[in-house]
């Protein structure tokens, strides 16, 4: 069958069909109403049904699931600082367990880099301020007032001034 064949020459069905409605003034009217509404069936559900669309050996069908994968090397340069900082860790536990390192240590060198220490030892020489207490230093010589000049400009302020 031509699709386009509303004459009825290659399909029986039409051919009786339009005979019949031929006979009758109202039956020759609904012929073009019939034949658009067998043109927009056609395009709105098609011709082929659904068990004419399927392949003759069936239809393999396919589980899918959904997972998440990770490349891992994109990871490759996390897992090399990793091993740097663990090796670095490592070395620094070994290097405070073998040197004897204390908290009382680690607070006097933190006490001698300290900025006023550090200013306050150019005005005096006595190295026993660097190492005393935070309270201690603070009762003798941490009442000094220092003033640093900006652009390395001199001004003299009763000989506490540090040139920069």
């Amino acid at each position: 069958m031509v699709p386009t064949d509303f004459i009825g020459i290659g399909d029986v069905r039409y051919d009786s069909l339009w005979r019949r409605l031929s006979l009758s003034r109202e039956g020759a009217a609904r012929i073009p109403g019939l034949v658009w509404t067998d043109v927009a069936a056609a395009m709105l559900v098609g011709t082929r049904s659904a068990s004419n669309s399927l392949p003759a050996g069936g239809v393999e069908v396919q589980r899918l699931e959904r997972k998440i994968l990770y490349d891992v090397r994109f990871a490759i340069p996390a897992i090399i600082v990793l091993i740097f900082w663990t090796c670095a860790l490592a070395v620094s536990i070994y290097r405070i367990v073998v040197s004897g390192v204390s908290l009382t240590k680690i607070k006097n060198v933190i006490n001698q880099v300290s900025t006023g220490r550090a200013l306050s030892s150019t005005t005096s020489l006595n190295e026993t301020e660097l190492v005393s207490s935070t309270s201690t230093w603070v009762g003798t010589v941490g009442q000094i007032r220092f003033r640093l000049p900006l652009n390395g400009e001199e001004k003299n302020d009763g000989g506490n001034s540090v040139i920069a």
